[in-house]
């Protein structure tokens, strides 16, 4: 089965993370099974119109979509159910007359929308979660490997494990909700002068 439409540039991302750009380890489908297993799904979300400013009059052609941040956005070019965007009447408008930036978690529309409320229906990828999901499945795979020395030489191919435990605990500190660096600025109250 072929990946959705909208997955390619989460799928290739992916396969940056995993190593296999030549495509040689994971098919697109895999790929797609293992960011699935880090998706979230929402629904009837109503987006956060953007008004801007333009030759003295306020317009609003830009929407925000929530919680995109750190996540990655399924494309619409999967439609439904994975995408629908559609407004107080249940119409979806014309494709042509919007654009997604899915880095940005962002809806362009071409002409002004009049403050009009929009809905959408989409889902959010933890690809640094998948990123350590798929080292952990290759952990798997080779964790019958092992160290020796034969003939006065030593084979240590039990390193291919120990670097994939090190890509996945990467991966997941940078995983939503991981454990990953924490800057904590802390204020010491015994070195204030104190006047009397």
């Amino acid at each position: 089965m072929a990946a959705r439409a909208g997955m390619i540039g989460l799928i290739s991302e992916l396969r940056g993370y995993l190593n296999d750009r030549d495509s040689s380890r994971w098919t697109d489908d895999e790929l797609q099974g293992v960011l699935d297993r880090n998706r979230q799904s929402f629904r009837q979300v109503a987006l956060a119109f953007v008004p801007r400013w333009e030759n003295s009059t306020t317009v609003y052609k830009e929407y925000a979509i929530p919680r995109v941040g750190a996540l990655r956005l399924e494309g619409p070019e999967s439609g439904e159910p994975a995408w629908r965007l559609y407004d107080s009447n249940g119409v979806s408008p014309e494709a042509a007359t919007y654009a997604v930036d899915a880095g940005e978690g962002l809806i362009t529309f071409t002409a002004d929308q009049e403050g009009v409320t929009y809905y959408l229906d989409y889902r959010l990828y933890d690809v640094y979660a998948a990123a350590a999901d798929g080292w952990e499945d290759m952990m798997g795979q080779v964790s019958g490997k092992y160290s020796f020395t034969a003939d006065g030489a030593t084979y240590t191919r039990n390193q291919w494990f120990q670097h994939c435990q090190a890509m996945a605990r990467q991966y997941r500190e940078k995983a939503e909700g991981g454990q990953g660096t924490q800057i904590v600025n802390w204020d010491r109250s015994d070195t204030n002068a104190v006047e009397y």
